[in-house]
């Protein structure tokens, strides 16, 4: 009998302790976000700025008006050069393009330049400016004003026209541009430091249920904004988990297509963003996660850090854990004029995953209508509550029979 009694006992205990569990359960689950990030190359061009009080008849002597400056046209900051190149010649009639008379020496064509603001390098013909021309700017001043025709000129020329041909060129001052003319800023006399542009940081941050970010539209590259052949920057990207609960995050890359009615121009992004724009991610222990072009090769088989194609894990964040990625993207320096001002975009997919209590789904049980004497209402929807109390109260009227029977029976045997 009291072996019995022991087991009725084991049998209701463990009863209890099922139904104050059967409400929870484990689950995995798992959330995703996509982030758009764009790169964009910069406009390098300037233009003659010129101003020319021409004459219909020049004589020996005469000085004719001609400034030449040059103005940056485009949004990154240059160093420009110029050639001066003089000749005589006859006005052709109906374009008015000039035949030149090759014969003749030029030599009678007279122009002081400016040397305190130019330097000449007779190696190549070119002159030099001594500064470095920002977005808009122009030169502090003319290569020259004017020119003369020497008083010395005799009769040949008559009836001639002095010409003079300005060919300018420019190039990105950052990166390493001026090297394309195999010149340095010391060789030509230009001080010149690049200012580094701001380091914006962005972030990602995991919180009820869903992926947020900052910027709100996503572009998480802010720093590879008006890029320049030949130039390196970083980006710092901080991911956080303000979820109240762990979660393992993870990064892979999905293609992403391109925005141009130029087949033309489609082809040179592509091409730009699988060749010539490389990206080294790491995190803050500098661990590689990915290494190759910016576009992630989500196409390309393999592990971390040749391809983006497979989620790549970032690791487990605690509630409130903050990490740090640093992208530090590269432009190949021989990037042609054709690739300026291109636009290319690139996506990347963040997913966390993790496990969370979840309470499985019971019949509803019907109300009875609440009277001023109703000690308390379970909330709207927390079954997990009614479950319990529920089993507690049929093992509690289980336990309350048999020990009644044990009762009754055990009274009959003393009886007898």
């Amino acid at each position: 009998m009291r072996k019995r009694k022991h087991t009725i006992f084991t049998l209701l205990a463990a009863a209890m302790l099922i139904c104050s569990t059967a409400g929870t359960s484990l689950a995995a689950w798992q959330a995703a976000g996509d982030s758009v990030h764009v790169i964009d190359l910069a406009g390098v061009k300037a233009r003659i700025a010129e101003e020319y009080s021409g004459a219909d008849s020049v004589y020996p002597g005469n000085t004719i008006g001609k400034v030449v400056n040059v103005k940056n046209m485009g949004d990154a900051d240059c160093v420009v050069r110029v050639k001066v190149e003089k000749a005589w010649g006859e006005l052709r009639d109906g374009d008015g393009k000039l035949i030149v008379n090759s014969a003749l020496p030029t030599g009678n064509i007279l122009i002081e330049y400016d040397t305190a603001h130019w330097h000449y390098d007779q190696s190549d013909g070119y002159f030099y400016y001594k500064g470095v021309l920002k977005p808009g700017e122009t030169t502090l001043a003319p290569l020259f004003k004017e020119f003369t025709v020497s008083k010395d000129t005799g009769n040949e020329y008559a009836g001639l026209t002095a010409d003079i041909v300005i060919q300018m060129e420019c190039v990105q001052a950052a990166g390493g541009g001026i090297s394309m003319w195999n010149k340095t800023f010391e060789a030509l006399g230009i001080q010149y430091t690049p200012a580094a542009p701001p380091e914006t940081v962005t972030s990602v941050t995991f919180a009820e249920g869903e992926f947020a970010f900052s910027p709100v539209n996503t572009d998480l590259f802010a720093n590879f904004k008006q890029l320049l052949p030949g130039e390196v920057r970083s980006q710092r990207i901080e991911v956080s988990n303000t979820s109240g609960q762990p979660v393992e995050i993870f990064l892979r890359a999905e293609e992403m297509q391109q925005v141009s009615d130029n087949p033309e121009t489609l082809a040179l992004i592509n091409k730009l963003l699988r060749e010539h724009a490389v990206i080294i991610v790491t995190d803050e222990d500098g661990t590689v996660i990915y290494k190759g072009p910016v576009w992630g090769e989500p196409h390309r088989d393999g592990a971390k850090p040749n391809t983006m194609r497979y989620d790549i894990s970032l690791g487990l964040f605690a509630p409130g854990k903050v990490k740090r990625l640093n992208v530090q993207l590269s432009l190949d320096p021989n990037l042609g004029d054709e690739y300026q001002n291109l636009l290319g975009r690139i996506q990347w997919v963040w997913s966390a995953r993790g496990d969370s209590p979840e309470t499985p789904a019971i019949p509803a049980i019907p109300a009875a209508p609440a009277t001023p004497s109703t000690p308390s209402v379970p909330k709207t929807g927390d079954t997990s509550s009614l479950l319990l109390w529920a089993g507690m109260m049929a093992a509690s009227a289980v336990l309350f029979v048999l020990t009644l029977a044990w009762g009754r029976k055990s009274k009959r045997k003393q009886t007898i």
